[in-house]
């Protein structure tokens, strides 16, 4: 009767835990539910036309714990695009909380950039850098360089030390642009900045020469002063 009674036992605390592990899934099982429903989002945002591009937004989403990414959002599919990311969200969320390993929230420094939203093949696109071959690469490169280099232009120097020193590569060589120390003059500057440095890296797997080239040694500027209230670099 005994040993009756500790099989029994011994069934009922194997039934629990087996019970307990199923309604706790493992963050394994919630990462795929997560890349699953993340997977059906992507589907969706694929029947978004290019007639509808001027009234959608690039929506920004968390991948997994260091990987973010965009999909395109229509009003076609806001609703039942909303009802989707809510439920990935969660799965996301409950995986990361259940996940006890140790990692690094690298996210931000794997933040992809993008470059609006483009028609390709009759429906709507977020543009990332792949979508950039060599000649469009240069073209836009060469756009934002002008961009940079302009964009403190109206601002006037009268103290030195607001300013800061901003290098660009550009073929092989090296740009310097002052640049204002202030945050809050900085933030639509460093995002022309971000997109350039990607396009540059973008084309340096493009352009083989440009891997292989000699990069100019000139000396890099030490300070800035302020001349005719203009920014002057002194080397």
């Amino acid at each position: 009767m005994k040993i009756y009674r500790f099989f029994t036992l011994s069934f009922l605390v194997l039934t629990i835990i087996s019970s307990c592990q199923k309604d706790h899934p493992s963050y394994e099982e919630l990462y795929k539910k997560a890349s699953e429903k993340y997977q059906e989002m992507n589907l969706l945002t694929q029947r978004i036309s290019c007639e509808e591009i001027s009234k959608s937004y690039v929506d920004t989403l968390l991948l997994n714990p260091n990987v973010k990414g965009y999909l395109p959002v229509s009003p076609t599919i806001k609703k039942q695009y909303d009802l989707l990311k809510t439920e990935h969200t969660k799965l996301l969320t409950e995986a990361m909380k259940a996940d006890d390993r140790p990692y690094l929230n690298l996210a931000y420094l794997h933040m992809p950039v993008h470059f609006g939203i483009i028609c390709q093949n009759g429906f709507a696109k977020v543009k990332t850098v792949e979508d950039f071959n060599i000649e469009q690469t240069r073209a836009a490169l060469n756009e934002r360089s002008e961009t940079l280099q302009n964009y403190f232009k109206d601002k006037p120097c009268t103290a030195a030390g607001d300013w800061i020193i901003t290098g660009i590569k550009k073929d092989c060589s090296q740009i310097w642009i002052p640049t204002i120390a202030d945050q809050t003059y900085r933030n639509g500057f460093y995002i022309i900045l971000t997109e350039y440095n990607t396009l540059y890296f973008h084309l340096t797997q493009l352009d083989k020469e440009l891997q292989n080239c000699t990069p100019n040694s000139a000396p890099a500027p030490k300070s800035v002063r302020c001349e005719n209230n203009k920014p002057i670099l002194v080397f």
